[in-house]
Order: structure tokens, then C-alpha cells, then sequence
């Protein structure tokens, strides 16, 4: 971003050196002061609602602990093949996982932010049974599009679609444009091999087919990009 923004620095998020003592067995602490109590409230429900789509969406991120003062929570992931298992004291929950990266064309960022990442990541990941037929997303992981981390972009899509896409300076809204409809692209390349992948489960995988309503304009905008490859696969079952 620096060497593409040349004199034009970041300034979101910025960190701030400052004292203090890191904990033992870590090399960086950031600290977040909570000015009142209302922002308490906002920062306990938050981290309540950690869930598997954190690690899926941020893969070098292998475990987090999370410590409210009454309750530790430590989630792990374990990547097994082409699946990542994601543990949580007795919970185990496998993941069928397809990603795709690569180098953002320089035409698509000449209208971006200085922050606009140069690579892409998309990501497309459903729960499997242990014989392989998918499941049901948790009622934990929200329907919404994360890049990388939620968004307030709803889906309706049967899977967790996470992927990097340019986002408004609130960091919660997907920016439509070139970019966006190019990752849409990437994301149903990826979403139509999980469903071939997925085919020898046998019927169970039509549910992966995705409904014909979308439930906002960039669920739209997947959804055209989703329907047209899976138009071209094959993985419907055969009647024998």
C-alpha cells in the first residue's frame, strides 16, 4: 500500500507504540482502552460472538484465546487435507475449504484507498458430516459476507463466503465497482468446486444449490456470478 500510495501514508488504524509489559509467550500486546461501560457491554458481546468463520476467514490465525475474566474460551484450528477442523473444548466442527488468491490487476486499485490490499483472497467454506455430506452453516456463524471479518452485507448463499473486498471507510459495506464484480468471479469459481467436491455425497449436495432470491445487492451480485458457473458443472446426481 505504502510503496503504491507513494507521500500518501494510512491513517486508519494506526497503532501507537506504548509501555507496559507483554505477556509471557507473546512478542506483541496491543491494549484497547473501553472508555465506559456501554463499550464494555459492546466489546464482551463481540467477543461472545467469536465463532469459527474467524479462523476460516483469517487462516494465519491457527488459535485464539479469549479471556472475559469469568470464562476462557480457546478455539484452534487444525488444517486436515483439504478440510480445517475447528475445535472448541468438546466441539469439533469440519470444514470443507476452497481458497483462491492472487495479485490484484493495477487498473482495478487506480480508484482504491492507499490501504487497498495489492493481493486478493477469496474463500468458500461449508460444515461437512463425517461421510462427507454437507451441513447446515451454525447458527453462531451470521449470515453475512466477511471481509475478513463480518460485514453488514447480508447472504443467503448455504455457505461462509469470505473474501477481500474493497469496503467503505466505515469498514462495513462492500464499494461495488470492477473490483468487486472480479472477486464475485473468484468466489464462484471457488463455491463451484466445493459443490463438485462435494457430489459424491450424493443428493444432500443440492443444498448447496443457492436459492433464487438474493437478499442484497452484493448477495445479487454473487448469486449471477454463482448460477452461471454452476451451470456448466456437473454434480447434479444421476437417478441410479
Amino acid at each position: 500500500g505504502l510503496a503504491r500510495g507513494g507521500s500518501a501514508v494510512p491513517v486508519l488504524r494506526l497503532p501507537i507504540p506504548a509501555g507496559g509489559e507483554v505477556p509471557p509467550g507473546y512478542d506483541t500486546a496491543v491494549r484497547l482502552p473501553l472508555r465506559d461501560t456501554a463499550a464494555r457491554k459492546l466489546v464482551r458481546s463481540l467477543l461472545d460472538a467469536v465463532d469459527d468463520a474467524l479462523l476460516l476467514s483469517l487462516p494465519a490465525i491457527a488459535e485464539v484465546e479469549i479471556d472475559t475474566g469469568d470464562e476462557t474460551r480457546i478455539l484452534r484450528a487444525d488444517p486436515h487435507g483439504s478440510d480445517v477442523v475447528i475445535a472448541e473444548a468438546d466441539r469439533r466442527t469440519r470444514w470443507r475449504l476452497v481458497e483462491r488468491t492472487g495479485s490484484v490487476p493495477a487498473e482495478l486499485l487506480a480508484d482504491r484507498t492507499v490501504e487497498e490490499p495489492d493481493r486478493w483472497r477469496v474463500a468458500v467454506a461449508v460444515p461437512v458430516h463425517p461421510d462427507g455430506r454437507p451441513a447446515a452453516l451454525p447458527s453462531s456463524v451470521p449470515q453475512v459476507v466477511h471481509a475478513p471479518t463480518p460485514t453488514d452485507e447480508r447472504t443467503d448463499l448455504p455457505v461462509l463466503v469470505v473474501g477481500s473486498f474493497p469496503l467503505d471507510s466505515a469498514r462495513r459495506r462492500v464499494v461495488p465497482g470492477r473490483l468487486t464484480d472480479m472477486l464475485a468471479d473468484e468466489v464462484a469459481a471457488a463455491y463451484a468446486a466445493i459443490v463438485t467436491d462435494l457430489a459424491a455425497a450424493g443428493p444432500a449436495v443440492l443444498d448447496l444449490v443457492p436459492g433464487p432470491l438474493p437478499v442484497s445487492e452484493l448477495d445479487a451480485t454473487l448469486l449471477r456470478s454463482i448460477t452461471s458457473v454452476l451451470a456448466d458443472e456437473r454434480f447434479v446426481p444421476v437417478a441410479s
